[in-house]
């Protein structure tokens, strides 16, 4: 808890953080957190620490502009700090990171001059683009779009399947209900793939789940090997590549609360990425 309130987040949160939703926010989720490495010193009292951290805990929660007492980099000094900040980072970032004084003063500064940067950024944008939420889905899925690179299921499917001269062409639907996938107990061979009442006929498992990685990005048919040997081969590679997708997108829309937005956000993606 004390790393974590110390003037050195702001300062990675500014650095590695999502910045496009719109308005000048800036974000991080969980899978950022779960990377971020806490310092520990076995030469700084843990009771030294706890108190800070009580202190913390009836601190009410200001702006960074606040917390440094500066609105520039320039107006940025130690005596300006507040009491309590101060007491912390003398911890964190002198005692356990080692930094000077002078050093920590540039951290303050970098914090004060990339928060005031990106805020003024936000205000100088054109609405062009923009929802009355406040997110730039233009920008979003070119943000999006940017981080996956070449890995896009649309390249997969040109590269790994339409090169292959044994295809069918299976016609999807718009699924209503989860997935599933079972065993076709009526023809007593074969497999099901269904949403709902809408139900696809599929000659193997791996074959079902090859076209349910399709049917959840959203097409209406799509080119099937009749290779199974093939299709097997291929298919773990599929699921990694719609594996590491939906987690890129889910980092990027997790904090957008309206499920419309999130809908318009994804339909674009579904173009963009096939």
């Amino acid at each position: 808890m004390a790393f974590l309130n110390s003037s050195i987040i702001p300062l990675l949160i500014e650095i590695d953080g999502i910045t496009n939703l719109g308005e000048g926010a800036v974000y991080t989720n969980v899978y950022w957190l779960k990377l971020l490495k806490v310092p520990t010193h076995e030469s700084i009292s843990n009771k030294r620490v706890h108190s800070v951290v009580e202190k913390l805990k009836n601190h009410k929660v200001l702006s960074i502009f606040d917390e440094l007492a500066a609105n520039t980099p320039e107006e940025v000094s130690i005596e300006k700090v507040k009491p309590i900040r101060r007491e912390l980072d003398k911890i964190i970032m002198g005692d356990i990171l080692g930094l000077t004084e002078d050093e920590q003063l540039e951290v303050y500064r970098a914090v004060v001059d990339l928060v005031s940067s990106r805020i003024e950024k936000a205000k100088s944008v054109k609405k062009k683009g923009r929802t009355t939420e406040g997110v730039d889905i233009e920008m979003m899925t070119k943000t999006i779009k940017e981080r996956l690179g070449d890995k896009l299921l649309g390249n997969f499917y040109r590269e790994k399947i339409l090169t292959q001269k044994n295809l069918k062409t299976v016609k999807l639907f718009s699924p209503t209900k989860d997935i599933e996938i079972r065993k076709d107990f009526l023809k007593g061979s074969g497999w099901l793939l269904s949403s709902g009442k809408d139900i696809i006929e599929c000659d193997s498992e791996v074959e079902a789940e090859y076209i349910k990685i399709w049917l959840e990005s959203g097409l209406e048919k799509i080119k099937v090997p009749r290779d199974e040997t093939y299709l097997s081969k291929i298919l773990p590679e599929l699921k990694a590549l719609k594996e590491r997708i939906d987690q890129i997108i889910s980092e990027h829309i997790f904090s957008i609360t309206s499920q419309k937005l999130q809908r318009r956000i994804l339909q674009k993606l579904q173009g963009e990425l096939f």
